[in-house]
């Protein structure tokens, strides 16, 4: 499932929290406008980082195929077998 699909489902109580965070704070209730730049930001960002967890995901795999493809090499010049 890709995470634009999820996106609008990821934690709706801590969104609710922030929002009335942000009102306790500007006291006066957020504007549209601001609610939905923050959350293109927060979407952004979750984005970003879903990028660069797949990116480690796929060196790390990568990593481990090259280190199985050294053990196998060693194990087949290995004199003694």
């Amino acid at each position: 499932m890709s995470f634009r699909l999820t996106a609008p489902y990821i934690r709706p109580a801590q969104e609710k929290a922030a929002e009335q965070q942000l009102e306790d704070a500007m006291h006066e209730k957020p504007s549209l406008i601001m609610l939905l730049s923050a959350k293109q930001e927060t979407s952004h960002l979750l984005g970003a980082d879903a990028e660069e967890r797949q990116a480690r995901q796929l060196i790390m795999h990568r990593n481990q195929e090259q280190y199985r493809n050294s053990l196998s090499k060693r194990k087949r010049n290995d004199p003694e077998r």
